[in-house]
């Protein structure tokens, strides 16, 4: 054999052995090893319980995952998206819940917006015995069994509440879901709104809040507290007592903190009021429709006997003179509204105090009402 030769055989030797060790080195890595992408973590398995909403947005694919050993793991969630409405009261939550429950169907069918029922029960009319309206509050109830119900309430009713709202999400073949809770924006601590993330920390997750002028909302809020017999309150001491739960800005950014600037969906109340309440509501979070979606006939709050005493009160309570420009200030540094400054001698419309008349006030004194946490004005 000449030199020529041999080199020839040697160079070919070593390039099989150096391609037989590449091979063995290569089946030895497994998928979950390479880094897929510069912008993903190195490798998959840095966190062997990766969600999947959080592998989807680094840029997995569900077949990349499921070759990364993550069968464990429901990929489809990753791939749902929550619409969570949680208010503000008073701004045409009751006709939306109303219109979205009594036209789900129609809903579904043609925009892919399926209406969840878990936590829409009846218990909220035997809890107030007033009024019934088809929100999930037991999904707030959660977090208030105790203080909301009495301590000897059975907490198990609602312990399992967020399990069983998942577990309607997993069982359904659509993709978007709608939640309706308006006591979420303005009763719930930020303990609570950290254990709601968690709870749905494998979805996508859309908040939305409607806003309204506080210097409209304030009032008409403080007049169907007094309705349901909730508060014995001035407007003044109500306003103090409510503090910044009026401002929308705080009350996103505590929202936004766990779910992200881009998930949060401010919707000003004046653009969607009206009879076609749910259209605009629904186009305003990206399902634009032609829909016929009227608004069905509400319960209304049952009418109360009244004793004259309780009359003379409630016009006592409300006719007092009212310094508009003490309570704007601080609707001001809240809100972004120009509001005006003066003093009117009626906080509430004539149509209001007339309605007023016919409602009865706790038997509370003031002092002992506001002694009392917010969640109780509810």
């Amino acid at each position: 054999m000449t030199n020529q030769t041999t080199r020839v055989v040697n160079t070919f030797k070593y390039l099989c052995s150096v391609s037989t060790l590449l091979l063995m080195a290569i089946s030895s890595i497994s998928y979950s090893d390479l880094q897929i992408s510069s912008n993903r973590p190195t490798s998959i398995t840095e966190s062997p319980r990766y969600s999947a909403k959080r592998m989807t947005l680094a840029g997995y694919s569900p077949e990349e995952m499921h070759l990364a050993g993550h069968t464990d793991i429901d990929i489809s969630r990753a791939q749902k998206t929550i619409y969570l409405h949680i208010g503000y009261p008073k701004t045409g939550t009751s006709s939306l819940q109303y219109t979205m429950t009594d036209h789900a169907a129609l809903i579904e069918e043609t925009l892919g917006l399926k209406r969840l029922k878990t936590g829409s029960s009846d218990r909220y009319i035997d809890i107030e015995n007033k009024t019934h309206e088809p929100a999930n509050y037991d999904l707030f109830i959660h977090f208030y069994t105790a203080s909301i119900l009495g301590q000897d309430s059975n907490k198990e009713d609602f312990q399992h509440i967020w399990d069983d709202l998942k577990a309607e999400i997993d069982q359904s073949d659509r993709d978007r879901f709608f939640v309706s809770c308006e006591l979420m924006s303005m009763q719930l601590e930020a303990k609570h709104i950290a254990s709601i993330a968690k709870y749905l920390d494998d979805y996508q997750v859309k908040i939305i809040l409607v806003t309204r002028d506080p210097l409209a909302l304030f009032p008409s809020f403080y007049k169907t507290v007094l309705q349901v017999g909730h508060t014995n309150l001035t407007p003044s001491q109500f306003l103090k007592v409510i503090g910044d739960q009026l401002s929308y800005k705080t009350v996103s950014k505590r929202w936004a903190r766990h779910f992200g600037d881009e998930n949060m969906i401010l919707i000003p109340y004046e653009n969607i009021k009206g009879p076609k309440i749910a259209n605009h509501f629904l186009s305003a979070i990206g399902f634009e429709n032609e829909l016929a979606l009227p608004i069905p006939q509400q319960q209304k709050l049952p009418s109360l006997v009244l004793d004259q005493a309780s009359v003379d009160y409630a016009l006592k309570l409300i006719r007092q003179p009212v310094d508009r420009t003490s309570y704007t200030q601080l609707l001001r540094q809240i809100s972004n509204f120009n509001i005006a400054n003066n003093i009117t001698e009626n906080f509430l419309s004539d149509d209001d105090l007339i309605q007023l008349e016919r409602i009865k006030l706790a038997d509370e004194t003031a002092d002992e009402q506001q002694s009392k946490p917010w969640q109780y004005f509810f």
